[in-house]
């Protein structure tokens, strides 16, 4: 998977952060602040809040962000395998559906 400079300067930013703020590297990436797996409803609390700080009046939600993520994929020319993989579709049919969509 290809990372971008942007990219690789934050998760050295987020890297350090964690070192600094918890005892232990917590096995998860996204983690609350003791150290814990964000949760689903975890999660769209970051998302509402971010929304609002932002000013985001748009739909805008993980399910979007997730489509976003397979579109580029698409525009990149990933096969519809490795989009498979990366959107975790037990079913190579529910890619196929995805793909279809997000070309039209």
């Amino acid at each position: 998977m290809p990372l971008s400079e942007a990219l690789a300067k934050e998760l050295k930013m987020y890297k350090s952060y964690v070192d600094n703020h918890f005892k232990e590297v917590p096995e998860a990436v996204f983690v609350n602040t003791q150290g814990e797996r964000l949760t689903k409803n975890g999660v769209q609390l970051f998302i509402k809040r971010l929304k609002k700080d932002l000013g985001i009046h748009s739909t805008f939600s993980p399910h979007a962000m997730r489509n976003v993520f397979i579109k580029r994929l698409l525009m990149n020319k990933a096969n519809l395998r490795e989009i498979q993989l990366l959107a975790r579709h037990s079913k190579i049919e529910v890619t196929s559906i995805l793909v279809i969509f997000n070309m039209s």
